[in-house]
């Protein structure tokens, strides 16, 4: 039997100390081989194979394999490359910033120029410019007349300053003529109110309105409302025509709303609607005045305004007319149940809706029968919020 421990190839000693083999001993070459003509060995298969050719005397490890770091010089490349990048794109944006700064600077400049040179227009040109867009217009009169009609105008002027100025003396001679005497001077002047103010009743002895059928109706009323003035209940339900009305429904027809009857209509004031005889007609004044036309001397002034005032109505009132007590005045119901009052004499109401207030007054002026009380009293009544 072979001796395994005694007669080890050298070479396999070699490979395992990662040593060349030693030429020099017995063992057996690289290329010797066992060579029968004629029959293809196994090691004539890896004959052709070449030993890898090693480099700058570097030895190869075959037991693994060594992994190249990058070089330094490489990283340097890309720093630098990154460094010109980030200076070329600084360049850029500030030049953009500079040409903003530049191009907006010269269009200041040049609308400080431009401004410059219209002041420093000639006043010949901007008197040539001026008459070219001024139309011409050609008198119908000679400069003859013209000339004629501007000395009248100034000897008018003339005449009213002097007129103007003996009043004056004449007013400051009477007064001193009174105060000498000590007797006051009745006045004649007479004052004329604005369309828009309402007129206060002058007629305190008017008489009520005829009433035939005793149904708080007058006669004027119900013809306005074409119910019959000699007939309380003139559609046959068993009830009379003013209680209907106050109800809000149609004393023409049983059963039938007050809305719907084509004898009345609801007009506008504000921001609310209010009852009123079809014939009736508001007429607006300044303001916030709206008057409403009866028809008769009899009119009926409706003024609105903003209230802003922390109180109450009713205290409101009293505050205004410090001569009447809570007792003097007397609420309203209505439709839409807004606070309202009538003065003690019923000639006026307010009605307070938000922050609005109505205040109506109804002015017999010079009539000499008071003839729609009633009527007042519906429009005051039936109200309804305008759409």
């Amino acid at each position: 039997m072979f001796d395994i421990n005694n007669n080890q190839d050298p070479n396999q000693e070699a490979i395992k100390s990662n040593q060349p083999a030693n030429p020099s001993s017995g063992s057996i070459k690289k290329n010797d081989a066992i060579d029968i003509s004629g029959t293809k060995e196994p090691e004539d298969i890896f004959s052709n194979i070449q030993d890898p050719v090693l480099t700058n005397n570097e030895s190869v490890n075959p037991a693994m394999a060594v992994i190249q770091k990058p070089s330094s010089s490489i990283i340097k490349k890309i720093a630098f490359a990154l460094i010109i990048f980030v200076v070329i794109f600084g360049i850029g944006i500030g030049s953009w910033y500079a040409y903003r700064y530049f191009t907006n600077n010269k269009k200041t400049n040049n609308d400080f120029v431009l401004q410059n040179q219209e002041h420093k227009a000639s006043p010949q040109k901007i008197s040539q410019v001026e008459s070219a867009e001024r139309p011409s217009v050609k008198l119908p009169f000679s400069d003859n007349k013209k000339d004629e009609l501007d000395q009248k105008a100034n000897q008018l002027a003339v005449n009213m300053l002097q007129g103007q100025k003996q009043k004056i003396e004449n007013q400051a001679t009477s007064t001193v003529l009174a105060s000498s005497t000590e007797k006051e001077q009745p006045s004649t002047t007479t004052i004329k109110l604005p369309k828009n103010i309402p007129l206060p009743a002058t007629n305190t002895q008017a008489v009520a309105g005829e009433d035939n059928d005793q149904d708080k109706l007058t006669n004027f009323e119900e013809k306005l409302l074409g119910t019959n003035p000699d007939n309380k209940d003139t559609d046959g339900d068993g009830y009379d025509d003013y209680s209907e009305l106050i109800a809000g429904y149609d004393p023409l027809h049983a059963v039938v709303k007050l809305s719907k009857s084509p004898s009345v209509k609801f007009a506008k004031i504000g921001l609310l609607k209010f009852m009123m005889p079809n014939s009736w007609q508001l007429e607006a004044g300044l303001n916030g005045i709206v008057k409403i036309n009866t028809g008769t001397l009899i009119t009926i002034i409706a003024n609105v305004s903003i209230y802003s005032d922390s109180y109450s109505l009713q205290d409101w009132i009293l505050k205004q007319n410090p001569a009447w007590s809570a007792s003097d005045i007397s609420m309203i119901n209505n439709d839409l149940g807004l606070e309202s009052y009538y003065s003690p004499d019923k000639n006026k109401a307010w009605i307070l809706s938000d922050n609005t207030l109505y205040e109506f007054s109804y002015n017999i002026n010079t009539s000499p029968t008071d003839d729609f009380r009633s009527l007042f009293g519906l429009l005051l009544k039936h109200i309804k919020e305008a759409q």
